[in-house]
């Protein structure tokens, strides 16, 4: 099985077009109004984090914009002991028919028999956060998981919070279930 992700954010496996997770989201619950430039400057602390935990980043080459969050990011790491195993990895889930590129997948090296999903983000706490970790979780055989948010701050901090409500699923089902009858209806 290939899963695919084109520039203009379409998943498809094995030659057959998906939704991803956060376009179901933001289709159901409507897109959120983000402060102009929160997208490109996401991007870029997405990809600084990824290079940084592949060994490949050039410090040199950020925009001081970017600085601040990967500080915090690099805090994290050292504070957490995280070991990050697998890095913006495209996630499938056949039953439900849905695909994601979830964020990290690793461990505390203080507990390395229990995995967790790391979702990164530089803006602030938003209700549905805990949703979109959950649809990730569910495209994972070999769980379970314990996710988390990890905001990344401008100032080289960061804020690790849990996501435990045993009630995500069913609000992640619901609103899957919801987009697809949308779709079949032409809504």
């Amino acid at each position: 099985m290939e899963i695919k992700l084109s520039n203009d954010h379409e998943y498809t496996v094995d030659g057959k077009v998906y939704p991803g997770v956060t376009t179901i989201i933001g289709d159901i619950y409507g897109r959120f109004p983000y402060p102009e430039g929160a997208a490109e400057r996401g991007h870029h602390v997405h990809l600084a984090t990824q290079l940084f935990d592949e060994n490949d980043l050039d410090e040199s080459s950020l925009d001081e914009v970017v600085n601040g969050y990967l500080e915090g990011y690099k805090l994290f790491v050292t504070e957490m002991d995280f070991n990050p195993k697998q890095i913006e990895l495209k996630v499938y889930n056949q039953v439900y028919g849905y695909c994601g590129t979830l964020d990290r997948i690793g461990v505390f090296r203080d507990r390395p028999n229990k995995k967790v999903l790391i979702d990164i983000k530089s803006g602030s706490p938003e209700w549905w956060h805990p949703i979109q970790t959950m649809a990730y979780a569910a495209c994972l055989d070999d769980g379970p998981y314990d996710r988390y948010a990890l905001y990344l701050k401008p100032d080289g901090k960061y804020k690790l919070v849990p996501h435990t409500r045993r009630a995500d699923l069913q609000d992640w089902l619901c609103t899957v279930r919801v987009w697809q009858i949308r779709r079949e209806n032409n809504l």
